[in-house]
């Protein structure tokens, strides 16, 4: 039976972000896609009347599109500021932070990948469920990131 180490920890956790960054940039990537409307036009294009009304199921598609780009990249900003800072401090320890962050982004990236799902097609209260797991999530590696930026801190003092 091997025992927890930094050593084994930062690969392990290495690989879980390179994973879950990619599984996140196609889950943006399709939601983009699936909620680009080939018939929109610019406002200048009105004019012509070519600006035809937008249908209910294209506006839950932009509003989808919107969401991502609302959370996504603040979100995994936090999770890398996160795993620097267990980084920096993983000569002297950041094993607990480690696993944690093992543990968040996996949870996170299934909650987003789920919740796309669930808002194009309209799923309560599924959508509401992933949400606040993923939110959930990401307000625990703010903690992590805390956690490990003060006890990197406190190596320098």
């Amino acid at each position: 039976m091997s025992t927890f180490s930094m050593n084994s920890a930062l690969p392990n956790l290495l690989v879980t972000y390179a994973v879950c960054t990619v599984v996140l940039f196609f889950v943006v990537k399709v939601c983009n896609f699936y909620g680009a409307n080939m018939d929109d036009h610019p406002p200048e294009d009105a004019l012509l009347g070519t600006q035809p009304p937008v249908p209910d199921d294209i506006k839950r598609r932009m509003r989808l599109i919107m969401n991502n780009l609302e959370n996504a990249p603040m979100d995994l900003a936090l999770f890398w500021a996160a795993f620097i800072s267990v980084l920096v401090q993983s000569s002297s320890g950041g094993k607990e932070e480690a696993l944690a962050l093992n543990v968040l982004l996996p949870i996170y990236t299934a909650g987003r990948l789920v919740y796309a799902v669930a808002y194009a097609r309209g799923l309560q209260p599924l959508r509401t469920i992933c949400f606040a797991t993923s939110t959930s999530c990401t307000v625990a590696a703010a903690g992590v990131l805390l956690s490990s930026a003060s006890k990197a801190y406190m190596m320098t003092t």
